[in-house]
């Protein structure tokens, strides 16, 4: 940023994120340099990959209000739970209990679970999602 990025930041949109990932691999002798590894290459790609898509995608959600991206929240955790529950993780639901913003959280009953969401997690192009979640459950089974 430049000396003067709040003069040239109040001429539009500007989007602030934070991210804390943390990495252990607990294993001696390669523990630091496959963290470091990890970091370097998995979580860059990752992180570059979120901020591209949340720019180009910014005439979306530049004017939403609070209650559009609250529904968004919702939905977006319909369609996650879906994607577990293809997996078999998901066999039951967690209570829903107050987020920390003092309203319900998504998915609790809140009666919006209704026909409309059936089918909403196969809308989605890339169920490697999916995939990779069953593949860890598994992994965890065994471990």
């Amino acid at each position: 940023l430049g000396d003067d990025w709040l003069d040239v930041a109040a001429g539009g949109p500007l989007m602030c994120a934070y991210k804390l990932c943390k990495v252990e691999f607990r294993y001696w002798g390669m523990q630091s340099k496959i963290e470091q590894f990890i970091h370097d290459v998995g979580l860059r790609k990752v992180m570059l990959r979120a901020h591209r898509q949340a720019w180009c995608w910014q005439d979306e959600w530049t004017d939403l209000t609070m209650e559009d991206i609250r529904q968004l929240e919702e939905e977006t955790a319909r369609m996650l739970a879906q994607k577990m529950a293809k997996c078999g993780d998901a066999e039951e639901p967690p209570a829903a209990g107050p987020s920390p913003e003092g309203r319900p959280e998504p998915g609790g009953a809140s009666g919006q679970e209704g026909p409309e969401t059936q089918g909403v997690g196969d809308a989605s192009p890339d169920d490697s999602f999916a995939k990779h979640s069953c593949v860890r459950a598994y992994f965890s089974d065994l471990h």
